[in-house]
């Protein structure tokens, strides 16, 4: 999964025209995985890493979730949104212009 990250990462700077923040992301993410696979780090450091893991994915999944909902009260509540079929989990909202009169 880290591997797929990171390679997502690289190919959505990389196309954005940010290669050297790119270059950067990629020796950050290389010095990372030396200091934890190395034996550098302590067995209290990893251990810490590992028992934050949880913590961060509730977070991030509640925030995820609150803001879908937020986004769903508001654009449902408008009347130039319209939902689209889904195709996943995820909702999709088309925005359509209003037609203009013209006099």
């Amino acid at each position: 999964m880290m591997i797929q990250n990171t390679i997502l990462v690289l190919l959505v700077l990389g196309f954005s025209g940010q290669t050297g923040q790119s270059l950067a992301f990629m020796g950050v993410q290389t010095s990372a995985l030396w200091f934890l696979f190395s034996g550098v780090a302590s067995f209290q450091i990893i251990w810490g890493l590992q028992a934050a893991n949880m913590p961060i994915v509730v977070i991030s999944k509640v925030y995820h979730v609150s803001y879908q909902a937020s986004v769903v009260s508001v654009s449902s509540s408008h009347q130039n949104f319209q939902r689209l079929p889904l195709q996943s989990k995820l909702l999709v909202y088309e925005f359509q212009r209003p037609s203009a009169k013209i006099i």
